[in-house]
């Protein structure tokens, strides 16, 4: 037996070894979005009065950079309203927080990741969100190869708040800002097979969960902003109206203007086409605009 164990302690050992030594090499090089995100509240936890959650429409449409208050950004591309509740939980404690800024864009409240994750594999290691698989306190991840051979300027663009400065060739771009074509784009059609899709256990889960946040959020004197970013009219015009009839009867029951707020920019700039890199996303030039304007609100609720 001793010697079966001998044996097997020269396979395990330097298995052990060589995964200690990719995660550490992982760690060490990672410049993920998230960890810029993560670096940003680590440095500044002391200072930061509001975090934005949601998903990629204000990961790209909100620029923390030209608010007047500091704010950090969580909001990830693929975030459901259950990964913006999980990441507020995980980060609320170390900061001393005046506001959130919580994505409710229409169809929203109806959208549920499966099995509740966060769409980034990275948030449990960063956030220390519940981890419910081993995999999840680590780094690393197979395949190893894109980790390992990370280009350290890949997100040269990015600000300190995890915010992409670059000027990219869009959708849009691509079809010519032109409606018609616009119209036939696969984008269109998943929007027609996707966004328009109603759940009703979502809603109830999504609802309960945003009453919850509302409850802690007046207890800890945080205001709570819900706000949907501007769309492209094509978008808007296609949305079914239960999406809307949803969502106003939840927020109905909880506006007060006082320390819950909702913010409807659905329709601004619908029809500015060069504000847009394609039917849900502002480009730079519309982050701009939408970013200014949200500084003037939020500097009226103070």
């Amino acid at each position: 037996m001793k010697k079966f164990l001998i044996k097997i302690s020269f396979i395990i050992i330097p298995v052990i070894i060589f995964l200690e030594v990719v995660e550490y090499t992982v760690r060490k090089q990672d410049n993920s979005v998230l960890k810029i995100k993560r670096d940003y509240i680590e440095n500044n936890n002391e200072n930061i009065e509001g975090l934005i959650f949601g998903s990629s429409t204000l990961l790209q449409g909100i620029n923390p950079a030209i608010l007047k208050m500091n704010t950090a950004s969580l909001a990830i591309a693929g975030n459901d309203v259950n990964s913006g509740v999980v990441l507020f939980n995980a980060v609320k404690e170390q900061l001393k927080l005046k506001f959130i800024i919580f994505e409710l864009s229409n169809g929203y409240l109806g959208k549920k990741n499966p099995k509740g994750s966060l769409r980034s594999k990275k948030a449990p290691f960063y956030f220390n969100t519940p981890k419910k698989e081993v995999k999840d306190f680590f780094l690393a991840r197979y395949p190893l190869k894109k980790q390992l051979l990370n280009k350290k300027n890949r997100l040269s663009s990015y600000n300190k708040w995890g915010f992409d400065t670059k000027v990219k060739t869009t959708d849009f771009d691509r079809f010519h800002y032109n409606d018609s074509i616009i119209l036939k784009s696969e984008q269109m059609l998943n929007v027609l097979k996707y966004h328009n899709v109603i759940n009703a256990n979502n809603y109830i889960f999504n609802i309960n969960l945003l009453h919850e946040l509302i409850e802690i959020c007046k207890n800890e004197n945080i205001k709570v902003v819900f706000v949907s970013p501007p769309k492209y009219h094509l978008y808007n015009n296609v949305l079914i109206d239960e999406h809307s009839s949803r969502r106003k009867e939840f927020l109905e029951d909880v506006i007060d203007n006082k320390n819950v707020f909702f913010w409807n920019y659905e329709r601004t700039y619908e029809n500015d086409s060069q504000s847009f890199s394609d039917l849900i996303h502002l480009n730079l030039d519309g982050a701009q605009l939408f970013s200014e304007k949200i500084n003037q609100e939020l500097i009226k609720i103070q």
